[in-house]
């Protein structure tokens, strides 16, 4: 059984157990603004995608990290703008790198500076990085679209 869940304390220690054995950087942190949601097989971590939230406004999408299955990412993708819209954040943001992973709903992301409203409340935000290209998305896309779940296998609690 795959599910998605939001990253809790008590999955913490096997959290950064996953992350050693895979040798990413353990630099997370869990509270309120910066969800990590994690996509378990039975109980096992096979992934997890990582946001910072901004003042109710937007959510950056940091880190989308899988064995490479193109349905987890977009999983967890779903799952982490599903849990923006409910929050009631507006927008998500994320760098081109993250752009460059395959899962489906990247095709609806648009260059930042589309967005003047937005650009300009991300243009002063600390995290914004000159040198970097970044795209966004409205959180209700999956409700505009029409385009919810295609993968009927992927149960999530967010």
């Amino acid at each position: 059984m795959i599910s998605i869940k939001e990253l809790t304390p008590s999955d913490y220690d096997a959290f950064l157990c996953y992350l050693t054995c895979n040798n990413v950087s353990k630099d997370f942190s869990i509270d309120e603004n910066s969800p990590i949601l994690i996509l378990l097989e039975d109980k096992r971590i096979k992934g997890f995608l990582s946001t910072t939230n901004y003042e109710h406004t937007f959510s950056t999408f940091d880190y989308l990290v899988t064995d490479h299955d193109y349905d987890f990412k977009d999983g967890l993708v779903r799952a982490a703008i599903n849990s923006c819209y409910k929050r009631g954040i507006q927008w998500i943001v994320c760098r081109e790198s993250f752009i460059k992973n395959k899962f489906p709903l990247k095709d609806y992301f648009e260059i930042i500076q589309r967005n003047h409203e937005l650009y300009s409340l991300f243009s002063i935000h600390p995290s914004h990085k000159l040198n970097e290209t970044y795209y966004f998305i409205n959180s209700d896309i999956i409700y505009t679209t029409g385009c919810r779940g295609r993968v009927s296998n992927i149960v999530s609690s967010t």
